[in-house]
């Protein structure tokens, strides 16, 4: 396995380490071992211990999957709509 595989495979590892995480502390499992998450990933425990290498490590990360995606959630309502622009940019008449 060259470099950019084995990026490829780390990504992979996180990615599924984050949404088995997720969906076991939104769920009734929030004390599942860091063994049982990286099983359910698909992931031995040496790769999943390279992404995540304490359980800390792991809600930090998902915290801030989270939070990213609150934000982006928050930004894309925020943005006016090009008509409410216009109506704001356009001068009022007296």
């Amino acid at each position: 396995m060259d470099a950019t595989d084995d990026t490829g495979h780390r990504s992979l590892v996180a990615g599924l380490g984050i949404a088995v995480a997720r969906a076991a502390f939104a769920g009734s499992e929030p004390h599942i071992s860091m063994a049982e998450i990286s099983r359910r990933a698909g992931a031995g425990m040496s790769t999943f211990y390279r992404n995540f290498p304490s359980r800390q490590a792991l809600l930090e990360t998902l915290w801030t999957d989270e939070n990213n995606a609150v934000c982006a959630a928050a930004e894309t309502d925020a943005k006016p709509s090009q008509g409410a622009t216009r109506r704001a940019a356009a001068p009022r008449k007296a």
